[in-house]
C-alpha cells in the first residue's frame, strides 16, 4: 500500500496524460499543476501577508485593551484563531505537501498527515476544530451584534465579562461538537490507497459534523447579517455624517464592520465547506479512490487556497474600520519613515557643509 499524497503525484498524472491514455489524466494532470504552482509560488505570499499583518493587528488589539469594547473582543479571539489557522493548513500542511514538491520536482516534501497515524488525527483535529472555532465566534458576534441593534435597551447592561464569557462557551461548545467526530480520524485503508479519514461506515455521521463544523454556521451568520444589513439602511438614512463622535455612529461603523468580516467569511469559506463534503460523499460513497474523487480532492485544495484569502480581506475591512488598529499601524508607518529619512537628511546636512 502507498500513501495518498505522494510527491511523485503530480509526475505520475502527467505522464499518464501524455500518452492519452485518459483524457481525464490530461484535466488531471492540469489540475494538479495549478495546485502545485500556486501552492508553491502564490499561497505563500498570500498566507505572509495574512500572518503578519493579523499578528500587527492582535498586538494593536493587547496594547490597547484598557478602552476594549466589547466586539473587540469577539475580534481579538477571531485573530488569534485565524493566525492559528494560517499556520496549521499553510505552514504545515499545503506548502510542504503541495507547493515544496512541486517547486524541488518531488526531491523535498514533507507530509504532516503521513507522518503517522496520531498526527493525521491530531491535525485534522485542531485544523476542523479552529474553523469551526472561528466561524462560532463570528457567529456569537453577529448574534451579539443582531441584540444590540435590535434590542438596545435589554443589551445596555452586557460588559466585556459577558463577552468573555461568551467567548469560554463558544471554546466548550466547539470543542464538544467537533473533537469527537474528529479524533476518530486516522489512516484508512481505500482502494489499497492510505488515506487520512474517517473510518468506514459513518458516511452520515461524518457529513452531519461536516455541516455542523462548516455550513451551519456559515448560513446562520448570513441570516443575521441580512437582518443587520436592513437595520443598517435604516440608520444609515437616520444618521448624521457630521455626528462621528456620537453613540450612534460608533454602533453603526462596528454594526458595519462586523457585516463586512462576515460577508467576506461567507464568500470564502462556503465554497469550501461544500467541496469538502463532496469529496467525502465521493469517498465513502464508492469506497474507490478514482478519478473523479481525485479531481475533488483538488477542488478541496484550491478551495483552501481561496479560503486564505478571506484573512487578507479581513485585514484591510479591521484596519479601514477599527480606529485603534489603524492608529497603532499610522504610529508604526510614521515611525518608521522618520527613521528611514533621518540618515538621508544627515547626508544632505553634510554635503552641504563641505561645500
Amino acid at each position: 500500500m502507498e500513501f495518498d499524497d505522494t510527491p511523485r503525484e503530480l509526475r505520475e498524472v502527467c505522464e499518464k496524460g501524455l500518452h492519452g491514455k485518459y483524457s481525464v489524466d490530461q484535466q488531471l494532470c492540469a489540475l494538479l499543476s495549478t495546485i502545485g504552482w500556486s501552492t508553491a509560488y502564490i499561497l505563500p505570499v498570500i498566507c505572509g501577508f495574512g500572518l503578519i499583518g493579523t499578528t500587527f493587528i492582535i498586538i494593536a488589539m493587547v496594547r490597547g485593551i484598557k478602552g476594549f469594547a466589547r466586539q473587540l473582543i469577539y475580534l481579538l479571539c477571531m485573530s488569534i484563531t485565524s493566525v492559528v489557522i494560517n499556520i496549521l493548513i499553510s505552514w504545515l500542511w499545503l506548502i510542504p505537501s503541495k507547493g515544496i514538491p512541486y517547486a524541488s520536482n518531488g526531491t523535498v516534501y514533507f507530509f504532516v498527515r503521513y507522518n503517522s497515524a496520531s498526527m493525521c488525527t491530531a491535525h485534522y483535529a485542531t485544523s476542523i476544530l479552529t474553523v469551526a472555532l472561528y466561524s462560532n465566534v463570528l457567529l456569537v458576534a453577529s448574534l451579539d451584534r443582531f441584540m444590540t441593534i435590535f434590542f438596545p435597551t435589554k443589551t445596555i447592561t452586557l460588559t466585556n465579562r459577558h463577552a468573555l464569557i461568551a467567548v469560554g462557551i463558544t471554546i466548550g461548545f466547539s470543542c464538544v461538537t467537533v473533537l469527537p467526530p474528529t479524533l476518530e480520524v486516522t489512516w484508512v485503508p481505500v482502494d489499497n490507497i492510505i488515506f487520512c479519514g474517517f473510518p468506514e461506515d459513518r458516511l452520515a455521521s461524518i457529513t452531519a459534523h461536516l455541516l455542523l463544523s462548516l455550513l451551519i454556521q456559515p448560513i446562520l451568520i448570513g441570516i443575521f447579517n441580512v437582518l443587520l444589513y436592513y437595520r443598517l439602511t435604516v440608520l444609515c438614512k437616520k444618521h448624521s455624517p457630521d455626528d462621528k463622535k456620537s453613540n450612534s455612529h460608533r454602533q453603526l461603523r462596528a454594526s458595519l464592520t462586523l457585516f463586512l468580516l462576515s460577508l467576506a467569511y461567507l464568500a470564502f469559506s462556503m465554497p469550501l465547506g461544500i467541496s469538502m463534503i463532496v469529496t467525502v460523499v465521493l469517498i465513502r460513497g464508492d469506497g474507490q479512490l478514482d478519478d473523479g474523487v481525485h479531481v475533488a480532492q483538488g477542488v478541496v485544495y484550491l478551495m483552501w487556497e481561496i479560503f486564505f484569502l478571506r484573512e487578507l480581506a479581513n485585514i484591510v475591512i479591521i484596519v479601514r474600520q477599527v480606529p485603534l488598529v489603524r492608529s497603532f499601524m499610522l504610529r508604526i508607518i510614521q515611525k518608521n519613515s522618520r527613521k528611514s529619512s533621518a540618515p538621508l537628511s544627515s547626508a544632505t546636512k553634510n554635503s552641504g557643509q563641505k561645500k
